[in-house]
This record gives structure tokens, C-alpha cells and sequence, in this order.
């Protein structure tokens, strides 16, 4: 919990400071998505308001179950599926947006893969912390 915590605590603050950085110094913003960067605070409505509160809770749920994974099981186990989710989510991105990784994406996609099988491969198997009862 204290680490939920601090990771939420952190992750608002420093978006209050880049909020406030774009307050005292604002500057150009491009039209549409293309802005969401460079864009200062703007009140969130409707539908959207919506979105950030689901995002949120379930920002919160992943976070949470990450961190109890890595406290429960050994550290390179649970790095393999967490780096997956770079691999799952471009997949995503394909399928339901058609947006193709660029050679450069692809090579590092590729990295993150080869990194997960030599993790994979060096880590001994798990030895139970107590023996089962007969």
C-alpha cells in the first residue's frame, strides 16, 4: 500500500509541475492530438471525465497487482511478463488502430523480446520455500 501510494503521490506531482511549468511559460500548441503535450490543465467533461476515471481505477488495479508481484515472486520472473506488455500492447496497437511500428520500434520490440528469453533462460527453476505436508 505504502508504495501504491507513493507511486500515485509522485506520478500527481509531478503533473502539477507540468501544469504549472505550462502555466508561467506557456507555448505554441498544435491543433488536436498533436498539442496533448504542450497543452496546460484543461477541465476534464463528460465523456472524457468518464475515461480518466475508468483509466484510474484501472491504472490503480495494474499498478498495485505489479508491485504485489514483484514482492511475492522473484524479480526476473515477473520482469519477463511485465516487459510482454510492451510486446501485447504494440500488437493492440496494430490490430485496433493500424499503427505500424517503424523499423527502429520493431528493433527495440525485438530487444525487449531477446532480453525476456535470456532472462527466461538464465533464471534457475523455483525451489518451494517450505515442503508439503504427505
Amino acid at each position: 500500500a505504502a508504495l501504491l501510494l507513493g507511486f500515485f503521490l509522485m506520478t500527481a506531482l509531478f503533473g502539477a509541475l507540468g501544469s504549472v511549468v505550462l502555466w508561467l511559460w506557456p507555448q505554441p500548441v498544435p491543433e488536436g492530438a498533436a498539442g496533448f503535450a504542450l497543452r496546460g490543465w484543461v477541465r476534464p467533461e463528460g465523456w472524457f471525465l468518464a475515461m480518466i476515471l475508468v483509466q484510474g481505477a484501472g491504472s490503480l488495479l495494474g499498478v498495485g497487482l505489479a508491485i504485489r508481484a514483484y514482492q511475492i515472486a522473484s524479480a526476473s520472473v515477473v520482469a519477463v511478463f511485465e516487459n510482454a506488455l510492451l510486446v501485447f500492447a504494440t500488437l493492440w496497437a496494430v490490430l485496433l488502430w493500424r499503427e505500424v511500428p517503424s523499423p527502429l520500434e520493431a528493433f527495440g520490440l525485438l530487444l525487449v523480446v531477446a532480453a525476456g528469453v535470456l532472462i527466461a533462460l538464465r533464471v534457475p527453476p523455483a525451489v518451494p520455500l517450505r515442503e508439503q505436508a504427505p
